[in-house]
């Protein structure tokens, strides 16, 4: 869809910064959107920053992402994998509502709370939609 948009006229590239690929194993995987996602990449600002996000990190994924990235740095959640220098990862586990609008309230407030007790210059956010 991002792909059509681009086409028509109706997404405009000049002033992207930043290409996130979400499950990005998944959308690199041969016969996937590899194609799609070569054609958007190209498409984009040369001086555009990329982040692929990926619950597995295989050896091929690593080297598919050598294609569009120079100097890569790579974030891990793992105890035996240290995370970059300076970089702080914090998580909370939120409680569940039948109400789907509680529980997106209570992390709000969570993440409100972390915010204003962290200083920080730039952010990534990540929550599960189906908890």
């Amino acid at each position: 869809r991002i792909k059509q948009l681009i086409e028509i006229g109706f997404l405009n590239t000049a002033s992207i910064r930043l290409f996130i690929l979400d499950e990005a194993d998944k959308l690199l995987e041969v016969g996937s959107f590899q194609e799609q996602i070569n054609w958007i990449y190209s498409s984009l600002p040369a001086n555009k920053q990329m982040l692929a996000v990926s619950a597995t990190y295989p050896e091929s994924l690593a080297r598919a992402l050598t294609t569009y990235m120079r100097e890569p740095m790579f974030v891990r959640l793992n105890a035996a994998d240290p995370s970059l220098l300076g970089l702080k990862q914090y998580y909370k586990v939120v409680n569940s509502y039948p109400l789907p609008h509680k529980t997106f309230e209570e992390k709000v407030q969570h993440l409100q709370e972390l915010f204003s007790r962290i200083p920080f210059n730039q952010a990534l956010v990540f929550s599960n939609l189906h908890s």
